[in-house]
């Protein structure tokens, strides 16, 4: 009978069950053990909703760092509660940038009384209502809950490490036909699609570069570059070679088009074809699903500097010197890469057999069908040549890709790739 029912909203018993903190804060922004959160996050933000059997607050205290451990002589930001204002932000809590794959702990706890201190944000003050009558007692909502997020990995993938030729390595043969290197996933980065492989003697790359592609592979940590971006490379030169991991895959792999030294002449004709057919590609065209390429009219001159590792070391080797001799060399018998490669119409592919005998040619497609018997008879002992114009067995195009050409002769077998770029 003693109960006042307006003050109680018409419910006798409120009285009773009327606590003197606040309730808990709700709704996190981020939401609470969220996963990819931008290390360039804004604000945190959340809800509070009043009740008439919680006292109402006068502000919030904002926590945030590392350890989920928040203590009394912690930091803290200070952010007025305002009648009928559900929701609240507060960014000047969180550093200008936070790091990459990391988890954060946060804690929002509405008090009802005003801090003596702010060290996390001496501006906010200037936004407290200083007419509040504030409680000498301090009731803070209880078992408010940590918050935590986990940002975003680095979108830049780690270097490629433990080059060979090692760095800085001398008397490296001429005959040089592979490039390897390592490469260890960290998880705080994010994996590479696959690693360009750039190769000349300035030590300069550009995006306008010719460059070798190679895709990732998670189960391995061990990768080779068999087709260099130069063909011949020459006695007593420095070399500067540089292994870029990329989160994007080009859309066309073009390797080998820059030949240099005693090979100069191998790529003319193929490279007034590739740039003929890149031309037919619009120029700096940037779509909004790929807005990390761009295209170009020369061939390999697909740009993805944007997202790739900003910072691979450049590697440096210096091959051989020539060295003269009288002797004539050993005719072995061998199959030679073919040149041009990429190609299109046609390649030259050489050969040579220690003895005279019968020799097959043939080429095959990726599912190991054959397409063409290229050379089928008897040759004398010596350097010999074939070219093969991108036709099958009944004269018939055959479409671009990967194609291996298998050389018999004796007990002598051996196998080669070339690709073929309509």
């Amino acid at each position: 009978e003693d109960v006042d029912y307006e003050l109680n909203f018409g419910y006798p018993f409120l009285r009773a069950f009327y606590s003197e903190s606040p309730k808990i804060a709700e709704n996190p922004s981020p939401a609470d053990d969220s996963s990819s959160v931008s290390v360039h996050l804004e604000e945190l933000s959340w809800s509070y909703f009043s009740e008439p059997t919680f006292a109402n607050p006068l502000g919030f205290r904002v926590y945030f760092n590392k350890t989920g451990e928040f203590g009394e002589d912690d930091d803290f930001t200070w952010v007025p509660y305002e009648d009928e204002q559900t929701n609240y932000a507060n960014s000047d809590i969180l550093p200008e940038k936070l790091d990459y794959y990391t988890e954060y702990f946060w804690k929002v706890v509405p008090t009802t009384e005003q801090p003596g201190r702010n060290l996390g944000n001496q501006n906010r003050k200037q936004r407290i209502n200083q007419s509040r009558d504030f409680s000498r007692y301090r009731d803070d909502a209880e078992n408010c809950p940590v918050w935590s997020f986990k940002t975003e990995k680095n979108p830049r993938p780690v270097t490629a490490i433990n080059p060979y030729p090692a760095d800085k390595s001398v008397d490296i043969s001429v005959d040089l036909d592979s490039l390897r290197w390592s490469y260890e996933i960290d998880p705080r980065h994010v994996k590479p699609a696959g690693f360009k492989v750039y190769l000349n003697a300035t030590g300069e790359f550009t995006e306008e570069d010719d460059y070798n592609w190679i895709d990732f592979c998670s189960e391995t940590n061990d990768y080779t570059s068999t087709e260099l971006p130069i063909v011949q490379l020459d006695y007593k030169t420095t070399y500067y070679w540089q292994v870029v991991p990329a989160v994007a895959e080009p859309d066309r792999r073009v390797n080998n088009t820059n030949y240099s030294g005693r090979n100069s002449k191998r790529a003319t004709r193929n490279r007034e074809q590739q740039n003929e057919r890149f031309s037919q590609l619009p120029v700096n065209h940037r779509g909004q699903d790929n807005p990390q390429y761009r295209y170009s009219s020369t061939p390999a001159r697909l740009s993805l500097r944007s997202q790739d590792n900003l910072k691979p070391e450049v590697w440096s080797f210096t091959t051989e010197k020539e060295t003269y001799t009288d002797a004539v060399p050993e005719l072995v018998t061998s199959l030679n890469k073919n040149y041009p490669n990429p190609f299109n119409p046609e390649t030259v592919i050489n050969f040579s057999i220690a003895e005279a005998g019968e020799v097959t040619i043939d080429i095959y497609n990726l599912k190991g069908q054959k397409v063409k018997t290229l050379v089928d008879g008897y040759f004398d002992k010596g350097h010999h040549q074939a070219v093969w114009n991108g036709l099958g067995e009944n004269n018939i195009a055959v479409g671009s890709g990967l194609y291996i050409y298998r050389m018999k002769t004796g007990q002598y077998i051996n196998v080669k790739k070339m690709i073929l770029l309509r």
